[in-house]
């Protein structure tokens, strides 16, 4: 943070080095648009409220930054810290802006290990603006403040991304239908897939890869599992209720692939935002909505069956019953629905075809069966 607030006066001018092909080269007339700090602080009082401004901004958006992209999440981390640099390298006595300073970098340090976007030597509290400035092909002179306004160019073409961009974006929305029916579950069994086999519980800071994660041993099986688990992340990451988990499972995969030279190619593909399997994540994953939809019904079929216990209202009995012989016996022998109806056999000998619908031959047929199971379980013998 050695630049001079002097030569911070014009954010807008950016300094670049030539012509280049860098996916980060974006002309200085777009920056002043991105711009949301082209009025430099004049004093303290400014420098402090656009400092704790930029810590407000920076959890708040850190909630959909959970399922970004990789890419996503450093560009941000590095735009705001880029930005409190600046603030901070302009009045560098202002006690409120130390400390709002400090609050961003111990947070952005956290949500960096657990979203791991890959390394960030921004964070580094030695780091010189040219090191910034030469990964996206500015000047070695550039200071913070066109730094930061240069990369929220960059996210702001994210929005509508040219052809460069495309890996700072989920390339697979298609791909997330059909949804998952429950998806917190998904996330659950991911979640603890991962946890299991990495050995380590996720929620907390990985320890460093020497310490760990160079000793884990994974066979053909354990990557299978893991892909599978990456894949399911991937499946629900728009629909999931808690983002943090899903953050913390993704994450440590990253970590996973960026720590390890060999990973299994399907792990390294699920990682790829650009990635998506053909049919989608469902389909890949096995699952089918119809045989979704169907196990849905048995549960509440199975659900309302063992609410008949007591004495249960004829129309009660009459609807959980048509609902019960429309299954077919693979999903719903007859002998489990004559195991529900203890108590009520009488009652379903009484009713006539014409009280379940009468006309359908599938209904009739397992109307037979079960009064034959439902005699056998009157004589002691069901």
């Amino acid at each position: 943070m050695h630049d001079s607030p002097d030569a911070e006066k014009n954010p807008t001018e950016v300094q670049r080095q030539g012509a280049s092909s860098s996916p980060f080269a974006v002309a200085s007339g777009a920056v002043s648009a991105q711009n949301p700090w082209l009025e430099a602080p004049q004093d303290e009082d400014e420098a402090t409220e656009a400092a704790e401004a930029l810590v407000e901004e920076f959890q708040a958006a850190a909630i959909d930054l959970a399922t970004a992209t990789p890419g996503q999440q450093r560009l941000q981390i590095i735009a705001t810290v880029a930005w409190m640099r600046a603030v901070v390298d302009a009045f560098p006595d202002a006690s409120g802006v130390t400390e709002a300073s400090s609050e961003l970098a111990v947070g952005c340090g956290v949500l960096a290990k657990r979203w791991w976007p890959g390394r960030l030597p921004i964070l580094a509290f030695a780091c010189e603006s040219s090191e910034i400035a030469k990964e996206f092909d500015l000047a070695d002179s550039t200071p913070w403040y066109d730094i930061a306004a240069h990369i929220d160019a960059c996210l702001g073409a994210t929005e509508a991304p040219p052809e460069d961009y495309l890996p700072l974006n989920w390339l697979d929305d298609a791909a997330l239908l059909p949804a998952a029916p429950e998806p917190d579950a998904v996330l659950e069994e991911a979640y603890g897939t991962i946890a299991r086999l990495l050995r380590s519980p996720l929620d907390q800071t990985p320890a460093a890869w020497h310490d760990t994660g160079a000793r884990l041993q994974f066979n053909d099986s354990s990557w299978a599992t893991l892909s599978k688990a990456a894949a399911q992340l991937r499946w629900v990451r728009a629909d999931v209720a808690s983002v943090r988990p899903w953050s913390e499972a993704m994450g440590r995969l990253r970590w996973l692939a960026f720590h390890r030279r060999h990973i299994s190619r399907d792990l390294r593909r699920w990682l790829d935002p650009k990635q998506a399997p053909v049919g989608g994540w469902g389909k890949h994953l096995g699952f089918e909505p119809d045989k979704a939809a169907r196990l849905t019904e048995l549960h509440s079929v199975l659900r309302d069956g063992d609410r008949l216990g007591g004495p249960a209202d004829r129309d009660i009995l009459i609807a959980w019953l048509e609902r019960a012989l429309d299954m077919d016996g693979e999903r719903l022998p007859i002998g489990r629905v004559a195991r529900y109806l203890r108590g009520h056999e009488a009652r379903v000998f009484d009713l006539q075809e014409t009280d379940l619908g009468g006309g359908d031959e599938h209904r009739r047929r397992r109307l037979k069966k079960l009064r034959g199971k439902l005699k056998k379980q009157l004589a002691g013998n069901g």
